[in-house]
């Protein structure tokens, strides 16, 4: 039986390695089985900008997080204890993930649904296809949202992503 390990980093070649990566390329390589022979492989995915990641995750799942948390709506059940947590970025971000950029895997007997990756997006198809979908999902629960370029002028004045997004709950 083959081992089939997949990792992913986004990283923008400047030829030096971070000691984040270099420390996360070393988690993996110690999970790996010795004796044996292994492929890395780089591919490029095109420009990524940053300002969509900053403003999906500092502003629509922040906002989105904290107003599902202080509405009891979407919080995480343990299975196993029956306890409830709040809600994290992480998981709703997954959730997003899986609704609106389906991974669909096709086995010879059974389909496979799972959330796919938003990185392999342009920025025009992470928006257009992703974030646009979701901010409409969220509209139809009673949710709004700055701008983008409204979202980094209160950040430009000052305001964290937290404080931003108690505005916004604020304002629902």
């Amino acid at each position: 039986m083959k081992l089939k390990y997949k990792t992913q980093f986004i990283l923008k070649a400047t030829g030096q390695l971070t000691e984040s990566l270099k420390d996360s390329l070393r988690s993996v390589f110690k999970q790996l089985e010795g004796n044996k022979f292994y492929e890395i492989t780089i591919s490029e995915i095109g420009n990524i900008s940053k300002s969509r990641y900053k403003y999906y995750f500092g502003h629509i799942i922040a906002t989105a997080v904290d107003w599902f948390n202080e509405h009891g709506i979407y919080q995480i059940k343990d299975l196993h204890t029956g306890e409830t947590n709040k809600l994290d970025s992480d998981t709703l971000h997954e959730v997003f993930k899986q609704k609106y950029n389906p991974e669909i895997i096709n086995l010879t007997d059974k389909i496979i649904i799972r959330s796919g990756t938003t990185t392999r997006l342009s920025d025009s198809q992470f928006i257009d296809k992703f974030q646009d979908k979701i901010l409409a999902e969220l509209a139809n629960e009673g949710m709004t949202f700055l701008t983008k370029d409204e979202y980094f002028e209160m950040l430009n004045m000052g305001y964290d992503s937290k404080g931003i997004s108690q505005m916004q709950i604020n304002n629902f």
